[in-house]
């Protein structure tokens, strides 16, 4: 039962995701936030996310008693913030319900992870993954599908209304499976050293992978729209080509070489600067595709590498959703500090060329040299560890001396008070 549910769940889901993820820079740009506006929202949102994922993290043990009510809750929640986005905007509160739905969505994909892992049987684990995967990739070209043909109907504002609505009906539905999931209580898994060093380096290589595609995802729509004055239904049009591709390419990547995954990722790396040099809008739909399907061999190439370390899968499912967020974060504060729009796809290109040179000289799978990568694998693990305690530490001591002085503003404020309280007594 649960397997099954777990399977039409992501069937419902897809819908829901897709309309509402590739809509809202769309939306935001059709309302009249111009791409800066648009990084900005984007950035404090996934700032806030990103501290509210690590707050999970630190405290995953107390909520990994009891999965299902924490996933429940939040799956919920997070249909309700996206879904809600037209009314918010209607009601100038659009910069307070994205936020929100931002935030709410970080957990779900973990709980979800963990509800998966959960099964025990593998032949049946992978069964609901491949059908997970089909049926995902299914409903949201459907979605895709329906965006595109409503934006290219309907005139006005309402035919976002409708977008979102049909979203939350979706969604709803499957907020409604997870109820009939059976979730037990997860086991806590301390994974030894070696295991730490393979999967912090795995995850920076998704972080900046991430980041580079989170640019590209937050300002490619409003790019065509703003800068060649295409219209709102050919700019959805990206994100259906792009869905398209992701349920092509993994029949072509499956069996790939690693030597095929860097030089998917190599070729990738160029792609943002075509982008803003193609001036025609309706070549950006064709080279939507192409992203698209060499996008899904990074992807790939992410899935087998996180494989090979299963073990630590409760902290994992927790560890990614730091990632998710902070790649966003990193992205759109990239993107924000650019000067031209220009620079933001230089940016998004950097990025991506950093993510290749982790393959060739840091994860032993991928590496040129596998033992040298074992070793520098390390030097990277050790670094940014060191790095991450350093940054915790000054943080934690400027927060403690930042609470000493207000203390200290507070008790001179007082004292201040009543010695002139006392002073006006005696007088």
């Amino acid at each position: 039962m649960k397997e099954r549910a777990l399977v039409l769940e992501s069937f419902a889901a897809g819908f829901y995701v897709n309309i509402t993820r590739s809509l809202a820079p769309i939306f935001m740009a059709a309302m009249g936030l111009t791409i800066k506006e648009i990084l900005l929202i984007n950035l404090y949102s996934y700032f806030f996310a990103f501290l509210f994922s690590a707050f999970l993290y630190k405290f995953r043990k107390f909520l990994l008693i009891n999965p299902k009510k924490y996933l429940l809750a939040f799956h919920f929640a997070e249909r309700v913030f996206w879904c809600s986005l037209p009314i918010a905007y209607s009601f100038d509160l659009l910069f307070l319900a994205y936020p929100l739905a931002v935030i709410s969505s970080i957990p779900t994909s973990a709980f979800i992870t963990l509800e998966i892992h959960a099964i025990e049987d593998r032949e049946e684990k992978k069964k609901v993954l491949y059908y997970r995967s089909a049926l995902s990739a299914l409903s949201n070209m459907l979605g895709a599908m329906t965006t595109v043909f409503l934006l290219f109907v309907f005139e006005g504002t309402e035919k976002y209304l409708v977008l979102y609505s049909l979203a939350f009906l979706s969604g709803i539905f499957s907020s409604i499976l997870v109820l009939t999931f059976e979730s037990k209580q997860v086991k806590i898994f301390e994974p030894s050293e070696e295991v730490r060093v393979r999967y912090a380096n795995v995850l920076l290589f998704v972080l900046l992978l991430n980041s580079s595609s989170a640019i590209i995802g937050a300002t490619w729509a409003p790019y065509v729209m703003k800068r060649l004055n295409a219209p709102d239904y050919l700019a959805a049009s990206l994100g259906t080509m792009q869905t398209l591709a992701s349920i092509i390419s993994p029949i072509f990547w499956a069996k790939r070489s690693y030597r095929d995954y860097r030089l998917a990722i190599a070729t990738l790396s160029v792609f943002p600067i075509l982008i803003f040099s193609l001036n025609v809008p309706e070549l950006h739909v064709a080279l939507a595709f192409s992203y698209a399907f060499l996008l899904s061999a990074a992807n790939i190439l992410s899935s087998f590498l996180f494989a090979e370390i299963s073990e630590a899968r409760d902290r994992l499912a927790f560890l990614s959703t730091i990632v998710a967020a902070l790649s966003q974060l990193l992205g759109m504060s990239v993107a924000y500090s650019a000067d031209k729009v220009e620079e933001i796809f230089i940016f998004s290109s950097l990025l991506l060329i950093a993510a290749l040179l982790l393959t060739f000289f840091t994860i032993p799978e991928t590496a040129i040299d596998p033992e040298r990568a074992r070793i520098y694998s390390r030097a990277v693990y050790t670094t940014t560890i060191q790095g991450y305690s350093f940054s915790i530490y000054v943080t934690k001591e400027v927060s403690l001396l930042a609470l000493r002085l207000i203390a200290l503003v507070f008790i001179i404020a007082v004292l201040t008070f009543l010695y002139r309280f006392a002073y006006y007594l005696a007088g």
